[in-house]
């Protein structure tokens, strides 16, 4: 399947190695070229200043919350997916930027749709310019 074909670098922001390794073979199958890791806040902002177009969040790194990386993809507006055992409904999370919440373990199946729901929210139809707005 090549769902992220057009994907350059993805990241996987997760501090369970054993995971990420399985997130990376699976973004790898879905046409992901290149995918970068990071297991710490700071590790994942860094990785977003060198250049991403997707990302997988888990929302706790070692008890380390992961706003500042959601909320920097938010600004920049970069897809990305939550990938965690922790419930969508856990009051401590209302705080998050909205995207697609995957739990562990996920099939492919549920990875697929949590993703392609994150482009489709992503993605915004160019806006006519003026000129041709004129035209019309």
């Amino acid at each position: 399947m090549v769902l992220l074909d057009h994907v350059e670098v993805a990241l996987i922001v997760e501090d369970d190695f054993l995971i990420a390794v399985d997130m990376e073979e699976q973004l790898k199958r879905l046409g992901c070229r290149e995918i970068s890791m990071a297991n710490t806040v700071k590790g994942a902002l860094l990785a977003i200043e060198e250049g991403v177009q997707f990302v997988v969040l888990d929302v706790s790194l070692s008890n380390e919350p992961c706003t500042p990386v959601a909320q920097k993809l938010t600004e920049l507006g970069i897809p990305f997916i939550y990938f965690t055992g922790y419930p969508q409904d856990n009051y401590s999370y209302a705080h998050l930027p909205s995207a697609s919440w995957l739990a562990k373990p996920a099939s492919e199946v549920d990875l697929v749709a949590a993703i392609s729901t994150a482009l489709s929210r992503a993605w915004k139809p160019p806006e006519p310019s003026a000129q041709s707005q004129e035209e019309r």
